[in-house]
């Protein structure tokens, strides 16, 4: 969270993702929605949807709630990929790919 006004933090956060950027427009994420979660943390959040599937782009954004409860604007939709399965059919590799380059401020993920 980005903010010109001294002492501002992050209260909660809210991931969405889903198999299109138009989903995310409308606030309809149908792989995973984490619903509110009360935590400053905004790295290494772990993944906690349905299943991945191989080979398969999957399209993400993130709302963050100031100390005040009050919403941040949303980060841009992202994407990342999961690559092929593991041999034994267990494991899905996932990539995180950068969105467009945009001039955009840095939101916590």
């Amino acid at each position: 969270m980005v903010s010109a006004v001294r002492g501002r933090r992050q209260s909660a956060y809210r991931i969405l993702v889903a198999t299109t950027a138009d989903r995310l427009h409308c606030g309809r994420a149908d792989v995973w929605d984490s619903g509110p979660v009360t935590s400053a943390d905004s790295v290494a959040i772990p993944y906690a949807g349905q299943a991945l599937r191989p080979s398969t782009r999957y399209f993400w954004t993130v709302q963050v709630r100031d100390e005040d409860g009050r919403a941040v604007s949303d980060a841009p939709v992202a994407f990342f990929e999961t690559g092929l399965l593991s041999t034994d059919g267990t494991a899905v590799d996932v990539r995180l790919v950068r969105a467009e380059r945009r001039a955009w401020p840095a939101m916590p993920v």
